[in-house]
């Protein structure tokens, strides 16, 4: 009976100990885009705009690794939660459609990293034929109103 009542507290505590972990993670992703805007994300690099993106999807609770800058195989991140896998491109624009070409890699890099999930996500916007192609290759895309609607939740607005 005492080792039931011993192993679900543990179990519990356990369990806080992770939330609390999670929330102070949380906590410090919002305070890197206090007040930051969609303008000053359009205003960084590629490189840099790779980062924004891994600390978005650790907020969402994915840990995340970037590959190497040359011969990526057309993949800029890959992304862990639990046992889901994900491969992302990234492509920062402005003023300019990204096209099949963002689609096209990242399904490449999908065959060749073996892993199922894959998205783009970008700045700006997909051009109807990326977005058809993404649909037919199960891709998930992910453009400036996700980085908005990101940028509203964590600077509460």
């Amino acid at each position: 009976m005492w080792y039931f009542i011993f192993s679900v507290i543990f179990i519990i505590l356990i369990v806080l100990f992770v939330i609390k972990y999670t929330n102070y993670k949380k906590g410090k992703i919002k305070s890197a885009f206090f007040e930051v805007s969609i303008d000053n994300i359009d205003a960084i690099n590629g490189e840099e705009f790779e980062e924004i993106v891994c600390l978005i999807l650790q907020y969402y609770g994915w840990k995340t690794k970037k590959t190497p800058k040359s011969h990526d195989y057309g993949a800029d991140i890959i992304a862990k939660k639990w046992f889901r896998k994900m491969i992302v491109q990234t492509k920062l624009y402005y003023n300019h459609l990204v096209g099949n070409s963002a689609v096209q890699e990242i399904v490449a890099a999908r065959k060749y990293y073996k892993i199922k999930d894959a998205c783009v996500i970008t700045n700006w916007h997909f051009s109807k034929s990326a977005i058809s192609l993404a649909e037919k290759n199960n891709v998930k895309l992910f453009d400036r109103k996700f980085i908005v609607d990101f940028l509203n939740k964590v600077n509460n607005i």
